[in-house]
């Protein structure tokens, strides 16, 4: 039996968690919708009007309401032939209404369509200025109420501000604003400050979760400087969503390609250098994030990550294994004891212990990708009392045909005890070939010193940063 539509609006708003945030990509047409919705790590999908326009050719200031719903009915169409219980949450921009009753149309047309959520800001399209608190407030409840009405009352706003906008505006007038939706019924507020605008500070960010109960929205920028996954989610925000950036990325990709088809029709590039500047390696950080665990003990079998979908790329095997120590296979085989994190072992280690992860992505694919890949980095966090010399050897291999052509290696020592944070080691400062086009990394970690007293203490594996290699770039 489906699940009905108010059933999946209060799945969605459950996932709204500040201890672990829902992370959304926008999609803008049925073939984003599609890849993204058969990911197993995508726990809902959100549009964005900027990518809808963006698509047909308008600017985002003149979507209209019938061309955002005409692409948003595609969009939950193909989704839901391929999940029928994924949440769509729709970008109204303003919600189109010019009074009352037409905004509380426009949420129904959207229930209608099959959404369970909407995206709602408090400037009105038609003048460009920024509407009076009453008059948003009020508009926020009515949507909510017309959601009720349309048998969804678990309907899940999220209520943007660009009070930030505004000459003289102050965090606390994005705060005043913010606690007026969520009393209206909304369930995040997204406080909007660029890109022409003044931004949001990291510090601003604490402060807008102390003040509105952690249910913020923020935005991910892809680009360096920014900050990343991790870091945001430790900032205790509820949702957090890609924007738009990747439609511009396709453009841009689309105008590099016509430039080397026309200096390669010219004759100022060979064919070999049109394929070679063409064919993209595609940079990304697996973060394992919503990777199923079990609900008592909070951790999950180490199977759960094969054959999963990471950003378009399948692993086809991971593996952890154990020896020369105190944990038993059953349990190294586990997925993670820490949140979000790809493995750490489910137990504490005595001294010598030894543990292996492995991933095996030789067979990692996707179309046009060749299954090899650079590693940049890593994070790895110490877990509990960390013994002195505590080390981690970290080695890549390129295998082919069951042979290795070129083995990495390289050790991280711990020359301190005690309590260690999460770091990131940058493998690119080896420089030269090192971790170039491989396609399994492995880890092992121990303690060499066998007269130090009984340790207590694990390991945390997350995110690895790679970059997978185009398969023409490969052959």
């Amino acid at each position: 039996m489906s699940p009905s539509q108010n059933d999946v609006a209060k799945h969605f708003r459950a996932l709204h968690n500040p201890q672990d945030p829902l992370i959304l990509t926008n999609v803008y047409d049925a073939s984003t919708a599609s890849v993204i919705a058969s990911l197993p790590t995508a726990r809902a999908l959100a549009t964005a009007s900027f990518a809808i326009a963006a698509s047909i050719g308008v600017d985002d200031e003149t979507l209209t309401k019938d061309q955002n719903l005409a692409a948003v009915k595609t969009i939950v169409s193909t989704a839901h032939r391929v999940n029928a219980a994924l949440p769509i949450t729709v970008d109204l921009q303003d919600g189109y209404g010019k009074d009352l009753p037409s905004l509380a149309a426009t949420i129904k047309e959207v229930i209608a369509i099959g959404a369970v959520g909407c995206n709602m800001e408090d400037v009105n399209n038609a003048t460009g200025t920024l509407r009076p608190l009453d008059e948003a407030v009020a508009r926020v409840r009515t949507a909510v109420e017309a959601a009720k009405e349309a048998g969804v009352p678990d309907f899940v706003l999220n209520a943007r501000t660009d009070v930030l906008f505004q000459e003289g505006a102050t965090l606390d007038d994005a705060i005043a604003r913010g606690k007026a939706f969520l009393e209206a019924g909304a369930c995040t507020v997204f406080v909007w400050g660029g890109p022409q605008g003044r931004g949001v500070s990291k510090e601003e960010v604490e402060v807008l979760v102390k003040e509105l109960g952690g249910m913020v929205n923020v935005k991910m920028t892809l680009q360096e400087g920014f900050l990343g996954v991790q870091e945001i989610r430790r900032l205790g925000v509820a949702r957090l969503w890609q924007g738009y950036s990747y439609p511009r990325e396709i453009v841009t990709q689309a105008k590099n390609i016509q430039a080397v088809l026309s200096a390669n029709i010219a004759g100022d590039v060979t064919q070999e250098s049109l394929l070679v500047e063409t064919s993209q390696g595609f940079s990304t950080t697996l973060d394992f994030d919503d990777v199923p665990t079990d609900v008592i003990t909070g951790i999950g079998a180490i199977s759960t990550y094969s054959y999963m979908n990471f950003s378009g790329f399948t692993t086809v095997k991971i593996i952890a294994a154990a020896s020369l120590g105190s944990i038993s296979i059953h349990d190294a085989d586990r997925a993670s004891s820490k949140p979000n994190a790809l493995f750490s072992t489910s137990v504490r280690h005595g001294r010598k212990a030894r543990s292996r992860w492995v991933a095996d992505t030789a067979k990692l694919h996707s179309a046009g990708h060749s299954g090899f890949f650079n590693l940049n980095g890593l994070y790895i966090e110490p877990l509990g009392e960390v013994p002195r010399g505590l080390i981690f050897e970290i080695v890549a291999w390129e295998i082919r045909d069951s042979e290795a052509q070129n083995v990495y290696n390289t050790w991280i020592a711990y020359t301190k005890e005690g309590y260690q944070d999460m770091q990131y080691y940058d493998l690119t400062m080896f420089g030269g070939s090192w971790g170039r086009k491989v396609n399994i990394v492995e880890i092992f970690t121990w303690v060499p010193d066998e007269d130090q007293k009984e340790p207590d203490w694990a390991f945390c594996l997350d995110d690895l940063d790679i970059e997978f290699l185009d398969r023409r770039l490969d052959e």
